[in-house]
Parts: structure tokens; sequence; C-alpha cells
């Protein structure tokens, strides 16, 4: 039997061109596969920049939206505390002992008072949204405080009260609850009101 004779030159010329071949090949999915991942990764970042805009916008919104609600605050909060601290002055003279020459009528200031009552009152009821609860709160007081003051005085000047001892418990009352109860009660609002326009946290938050 004789010997098998390997022609090399053929061999060479086999594997050259299947090793050509199998390097397209190689070469063509290496290319896909790139292709893919850069397409993939485009488009993720196409769609990264897309959510991003989105919460841009929802933030800005949102901040958009908060400025403008504490703007309001701050206005109702600046008008209510006007109209408490006029209804409190009026309070004030009018449970005072005697008038300056010139200075209103106590029924002018009653007058004065129950209108500076009123205007509180619809500044209120109108930013009723907006004030937080505590601050509410104290501002109940100051209208409860207010009421109780006016008619202490009206118990003190009225004719059906003859004794003079009553009429001095009703005016002692009255003073007490104008000059003591009703700026105590303001200085609560006070406080609490800078805080809101401040932007400090309170424990409770609007209704």
């Amino acid at each position: 039997m004789g010997l098998m004779v390997i022609n090399w030159q053929d061999v060479i010329t086999s594997l050259g061109g299947n090793v050509i071949l199998l390097g397209a090949v190689a070469w063509l999915f290496k290319t896909l596969v790139t292709n893919r991942f850069v397409l993939a990764a485009e488009e993720f970042k196409i769609s990264l920049k897309a959510k991003a805009d989105n919460e841009i916008e929802r933030v800005r919104a949102l901040l958009t939206r908060k400025s403008r609600i504490h703007e309001r605050q701050v206005e109702t909060l600046i008008k209510l505390y006007r109209h408490f601290c006029e209804a409190q002055t009026y309070l004030q003279r009018m449970a005072a002992s005697g008038i300056l020459e010139g200075e209103p009528t106590k029924d002018e200031y009653h007058r004065m008072c129950a209108e500076a009552i009123a205007s509180a009152h619809d500044t209120f009821s109108d930013g009723r949204l907006l004030i937080p609860q505590q601050l509410a709160g104290h501002c109940g007081q100051f209208f409860n405080a207010l009421f109780e003051g006016n008619q202490q005085l009206a118990f003190a000047q009225h004719p059906m009260i003859v004794d003079g001892l009553q009429r001095a418990e009703f005016w002692n009352r009255a003073k007490k609850t104008a000059y003591q109860e009703v700026p105590g009660i303001l200085a609560q609002i006070e406080e609490v009101a800078r805080g809101v326009i401040h932007g400090e946290s309170l424990s409770s938050g609007t209704v």
C-alpha cells in the first residue's frame, strides 16, 4: 500500500479561502452587533432626555404653582393682619377711660371697629384654604375676643345696668380683653404668619 501524497498547496489554498470567509462573517456579525448597540444606546439617550425634560417641566410647573400660592398666602395674611390691628386699636380706644380732644366718639369707634371686623372676616373667609390650621385657630380666638370685648363694653354702657359696681366690673373686663387678651392673641397670629411668609415649616399644613 503506497503512501498518500498530500498536496499542501491545495490545503493551504482551501484553508485560506475558508479563513477569509469566516473572517468576513465575523466582521459582518461584529458590525451588526455594534450597530445594534449604537442604535439602542442612541434610543436610550433620546428616551432618557425626554424623561428628564418632562420631569424638569413638571418640577418647574410645581414650583410656579407653589410660588403663586405663596404669593396669595402672603397677600391674604397681610390684609388680615392689618384689619386685626385696626380692630384692636378701635376696641382699645372704646375701652379707654377718656377721649382726647378732636378724637372720634365712642360710637364712631364702635362703627369703625365693626367695619374692621367685617373686613377681617371677609378676608379670612376668602382665603380660608390658604391659611394654615394653626393660624386659623388663632384667628378664631381673635374674633371671639373682639366679640367679648364689644359685648362687655355694651353691658358697661347699657342704661339697664344701674349698679355702679357691676358697670365697673364690665369696664374692667373690657379693658382686660382690649389691652391684654386681644394683643396676646394678635402676637401669636403675627408669629405664625411670619413663619408662613418666610417659608418656615409648621406642624400643621394648610387646609
